[in-house]
């Protein structure tokens, strides 16, 4: 199990000192949540505010497009090389038009992901699961950090789990939203490999003690 810090929740001034404390922590990556103002009703990260973070950044850069023309975005993005760029199914047309990002994705040497919303049913992504490496499903609605985990949506993580196992497919899944120590336990016994984590972490008197909670959440065997 791996952990994503969100840091949507960051004051923008502070996004420097803050990132080199979390450089610091036991994190695996740094989760950029891209909103446009479209897709989702919020505005965040830029292109070059997210170049100047994948300078401050030791961690490897997971991003997360809530956008609704992520080819934009992903022209942009190249050069600072993240490890994960995820779209979001809902933001596409066809399916064609997935098809051919995540191709483009692979292609350029980062790691395609797909993100559904909570009231996505699984089964519309069942056409892409040999094309990805990361499932991430919000576990809210998107848009903005601190809101309550949706539990109906161990469903599908449930069942993205039960694909996986069942066609031997090689991809991560990642939950996205409402994520502490208690609602990560549900997650991680459900077969989730990431959880990022946003207020939870970062506004935690002790972030030690935090990601020490969620650490030690364990999987069921069978996931």
């Amino acid at each position: 199990m791996e952990i994503g810090v969100s840091i949507l929740n960051i004051p923008m001034l502070s996004l420097a000192d803050e990132i080199e404390k979390l450089n610091k922590e036991a994190i695996d990556y740094f989760h950029l949540d891209v909103m446009d103002g479209h897709f989702v009703e919020n505005m965040t990260f830029g292109p070059d505010i997210m170049k100047e973070i994948a300078k401050v950044a030791d961690k490897p850069l997971d991003i997360h497009l809530m956008v609704d023309n992520p080819k934009f975005f992903i022209e942009k993005v190249l050069d600072i090389h993240p490890k994960y760029v995820t779209v979001h199914y809902e933001a596409f047309k066809t399916d064609k038009a997935v098809f051919d990002v995540l191709e483009k994705l692979r292609s350029a040497g980062i790691l395609p992901g797909l993100a559904v919303n909570p009231t996505t049913p699984a089964e519309k992504i069942k056409p892409f699961l040999s094309e990805v490496d990361v499932l991430l499903q919000m576990t809210v609605q998107p848009g903005f950090g601190g809101q309550s985990f949706i539990e109906d949506t161990l469903d599908n993580i449930n069942q993205f789990a039960s694909w996986r196992q069942q066609y031997q497919y090689d991809y991560v899944i990642e939950v996205d939203g409402g994520i502490n120590d208690e609602t990560g336990k549900l997650c991680v016994e459900n077969g989730v490999d990431i959880l990022v984590l946003g207020s939870y972490l970062v506004c935690a008197p002790n972030r030690e003690q935090a990601l020490e909670k969620v650490r030690g959440v364990q999987r069921k065997a069978g996931n």
